[in-house]
């Protein structure tokens, strides 16, 4: 399913053709592929996603139920329309976290019914990720990237796919930008550090372009400059040891945004001058480390 996911990404144009995928996680006992399930187990999975599915579904609904209002109300060709994920594919089994006591019944019969506690799994995540590496709680691209629909007013509007860069952060100047509205400057307030990115979406370049990008979560962390980017993964697929120092890789995501070949070997001094560079960006920001 995930080949097929991605082979539609690429006759839709939302994926380049020539784009090489990430590679699933390898399989193992503690992690099996569809074929090394049961029959039953592979029911359980197929009823997991039937029933994210229906929550999509559900969500497209009441997403079509907002627009038609706009549209009744004579607002929709004035107004700003986006629509995001926060994060990449959540992977986690929230069971794990559970107190003593706490009881959840998640036989085929009662999933999606009360007392059923649902969390589709890793693999699933794989396949919502695709084609990229990995999924929520890393800094690989399937953690950090995600879908944005973008509509600007009728006046602004245009159609197509902007490959261009751009942060969650971005969104509110875009708004102040769209309205008008001078960035906010005074002393109290904490500085809005995205930027606009209404030129991006009327065809011009990514106010990103010529900046440094970089981010932390759980330990993982990651440094984009140019086409280059480190990324600094825990142990485990980073989920390992919070005190474990992170591994370090380096992809040219311009070439390689599946991140299936590892630069670092072949540029350290980029690796180290990258990672001072992270470093830096931690400081100012805040990152807290645990003990080592």
């Amino acid at each position: 399913m995930r080949s097929s996911r991605i082979d539609r990404l690429k006759k839709l144009g939302l994926v380049d053709k020539d784009f090489q995928p990430a590679q699933p996680l390898p399989v193992n006992p503690r992690l099996p592929g569809w074929q090394q399930l049961t029959a039953e187990q592979q029911k359980v999975e197929a009823r997991k996603m039937e029933i994210y599915a229906a929550m999509v579904d559900n969500l497209d609904h009441n997403i079509g139920r907002v627009i038609d209002y706009l549209r009744q109300s004579g607002q929709y060709d004035n107004t700003m329309i986006v629509f995001m994920s926060d994060n990449g594919a959540a992977a986690e089994n929230h069971a794990q976290f559970y107190p003593p006591g706490v009881n959840t019944d998640n036989s085929l019969a009662n999933l999606g019914q009360r007392g059923s506690q649902i969390d589709y799994g890793l693999r699933w995540a794989e396949v919502s990720a695709a084609p990229f590496h990995l999924f929520k709680g890393t800094t690989a691209e399937g953690g950090i990237s995600v879908p944005a629909i973008i509509q600007l007013p009728k006046t602004l509007r245009r159609q197509g796919v902007e490959r261009g860069v751009a942060r969650v952060d971005d969104l509110a100047p875009t708004f102040l930008d769209l309205a008008g509205i001078a960035l906010p400057s005074e002393a109290d307030k904490h500085p809005i550090t995205g930027r606009s990115i209404l030129p991006m979406l009327e065809g011009k370049s990514s106010p990103h372009d010529a900046e440094s990008l970089a981010g932390e979560l759980f330990g993982n962390a990651y440094y984009r400059e140019g086409n280059l980017k480190l990324l600094g993964m825990r142990p485990q697929t980073g989920f390992g040891d919070h005190a474990q120092p992170p591994q370090w890789q380096l992809f040219d995501v311009a070439q390689d945004r599946g991140e299936t070949h590892d630069l670092a070997a072949a540029q350290p001094q980029t690796v180290e001058r990258l990672k001072v560079a992270w470093l830096k960006y931690a400081e100012r920001v805040g990152v807290a480390f645990p003990p080592r």
